[in-house]
């Protein structure tokens, strides 16, 4: 009798066990799609930014759209050139790839909105990190990506990226001077 009911219990147990495995895989199949809409958004999300920067850039250079290119860029750049700014080896690699952006960009942007307006593109500088792709990265180098966006027309793209890369070795050997 005894043996009865803990065999009922179990049974009844897993029963339920069951439903809660259907359930948390309901849950999971749920999830991912909505990684999948959110991954599918935010490729959107991407896209219509791209498309604004264009328009943007466009209306400040007073030019229609399809006159506007782009180019990419990757500037590598050792840490070990600026040790100056990662004194406290506690910093992370994200502190000292933000302390460098901070300081080509210049306070406010000043340093790349001079050279916008100099050379007449628009300039975005990102790091880019070891997630944006799939190889292994070596901690010792920051990427940029330099996306600068310019007239058709005015063969400037070159001079402004020229000008940025001064701009990066300027930063570079400032840090080497204060150590």
């Amino acid at each position: 009798m005894r043996d009865m009911e803990k065999l009922r219990l179990q049974k009844k147990a897993l029963s339920q066990c069951a439903k809660v495995q259907t359930v948390i895989e309901e849950l999971r199949d749920r999830r991912s799609l909505l990684q999948q809409i959110l991954k599918e958004k935010e490729q959107l999300i991407e896209e219509l930014n791209n498309g604004l920067r264009r328009v943007l850039t466009a209306i400040s250079l007073n030019c229609h759209t399809t006159d506007i290119v782009e180019q990419e860029f990757v500037y590598l750049l050792p840490k070990t050139d600026i040790a100056g700014i990662d004194s406290d080896e506690s910093k992370g690699y994200n502190n000292v790839v933000s302390n460098i952006l901070g300081r080509i960009v210049g306070k406010g942007g000043a340093h790349i909105h001079s050279i916008e307006a100099q050379f007449g593109v628009n300039i975005d500088i990102n790091p880019i990190s070891s997630s944006n792709n799939g190889e292994c990265v070596d901690s010792n180098v920051i990427r940029l990506r330099i996306l600068i966006m310019g007239n058709r027309a005015r063969p400037s793209i070159e001079e402004s990226y020229a000008a940025i890369v001064n701009k990066i070795e300027s930063v570079r050997d400032t840090a080497i001077e204060q150590v």
